[in-house]
């Protein structure tokens, strides 16, 4: 049977983006700038009288590099006026314009520097403001000028870009109820019939329960003493430290758009789910977790993610075209010298150079790399730089891209 190798794009390099990150700190802004200047231009007075697209987009070291170091931008200023983020996605416009380009987001709570006076009110009642280090942003339903704002003041924990992932995360291993507050005993029950059972399994479950990864849900509260999933269920131990806004029995803000005034559930979540969790604490010895839209959920339904210390590779330092990035665990290397001969292991998520020969054995593709052996389709695939005109063609909006090709 014949087989034929088709392109997969797996990376893509785009100059001049100009797109939104997540920073550490107190102050999120955009990634793509570089130090703000002390004085803000003239604010436009319409959408058609602005500021040409400032010279510094898509220039100066993004959030975390490709190197994996951080550069999280400064505060604002204290004697800045500032703005607030209370959605989940705040655009960023080029010009004070709905309609003008999307040039990034401010996620909730990230509170940003910007020009006091209004750059006008087209499609915005409440005026456009001009944000530091660029752009601007409607003053309603998704920005504030209020900090006290509760949103605001809920989601000052802000991604912690400084380590391997900037937030808790867990994969849903079981699908429950998301809360709009810490919910009683008589409420998990009535929304969890099967809790009981749950629990009993969670306890039992070696791989994604009680004994795994206890310690990644005390990210920012320290491990220093905390007791272990089990122990604390023993104990019924609950958390002093309970985040302002669920205390006695008060429902977090909105910011999901999915809390009522009589709400207790929100909605839920199903299997294989991923969340991402500013918060987590202990109630009567079940954990629970404050995800970034500040719904409650209960932590034993998600497995939590470690983060990986994989970080790949520098083209053109680490490795060139081609290669073959290994894939699957269990690869091997193999001669073919009339019988086909074992060459040893190769890595799982090492990358080895190609030749660009390539090769059927045993009906399977085989790339040889250039220390003379070959590594089948199977557990590694081929990264080539694809042809600009070939490229053009099919992707007009990218100048180069980096391909693998695989048999299938």
């Amino acid at each position: 049977m014949s087989k034929t190798v088709a392109p997969l794009l797996i990376a893509l390099a785009v100059s001049h983006a100009t797109a939104c990150s997540k920073p550490a700190g107190d102050a999120p802004t955009l990634a793509t700038a570089a130090a703000s200047s002390s004085a803000a231009p003239a604010p436009a007075a319409s959408a058609e009288a602005v500021d040409p697209t400032p010279s510094y987009i898509g220039q100066g070291p993004s959030v975390v590099d490709l190197h994996g170091d951080a550069h999280p931008p400064a505060p604002p200023r204290d004697d800045a006026p500032r703005l607030a983020s209370i959605a989940m996605h705040t655009d960023v416009h080029l010009k004070p314009s709905a309609t003008s380009p999307r040039v990034g987001e401010l996620r909730a709570g990230a509170i940003v520097a910007m020009d006091p006076d209004s750059a006008g009110t087209a499609g915005c009642p409440k005026g456009w403001r001009k944000i530091e280090p660029f752009g601007y942003v409607c003053i309603g339903a998704e920005a504030t000028l209020d900090l006290d704002n509760p949103i605001v003041r809920a989601s000052t924990r802000r991604p912690d870009v400084t380590q391997k992932l900037p937030y808790m995360y867990g994969i849903a291993v079981r699908g429950g109820p998301a809360y709009a507050k810490i919910p009683t005993a008589e409420e998990q029950k009535r929304e969890e019939p099967h809790l009981a059972k749950h629990i009993d399994k969670w306890k039992r479950d070696k791989e994604s329960g009680a004994t795994y990864g206890n310690e990644l849900w005390l990210k920012w509260r320290g491990e220093n003493g905390a007791p272990s999933a089990l122990d604390a269920l023993r104990d019924r131990t609950s958390d002093t430290a309970i985040p302002w806004f669920l205390s006695d029995g008060q429902r977090a803000p909105n910011l999901s758009g999915l809390i009522k005034q009589d709400t207790v559930r929100t909605d839920e979540f199903s299997h294989h789910n991923g969340v991402a969790f500013i918060d987590s604490f202990l109630v009567e010895g079940r954990r629970f977790g404050v995800a970034t839209d500040l719904r409650v959920l209960p932590a034993d339904r998600f497995r939590p993610i470690r983060g990986s210390d994989f970080h790949g590779f520098e083209i053109g330092k680490d490795v060139d075209f081609p290669f073959a990035l290994v894939r699957r665990r269990g690869a091997r290397k193999w001669l073919f010298e009339g019988t086909r001969k074992d060459g040893g292991p190769l890595e799982w998520r090492s990358a080895v150079g190609l030749t660009g020969k390539q090769r059927f054995f045993d009906g399977k593709l085989h790339y040889e790399t250039k220390d003379g052996f070959w590594v089948d389709d199977q557990h590694a695939g081929r990264v080539v730089l694809a042809g600009r005109q070939r490229h053009r063609a099919k992707h007009p909006r990218f100048g180069g891209a980096v391909l693998t090709e695989r048999g299938r």
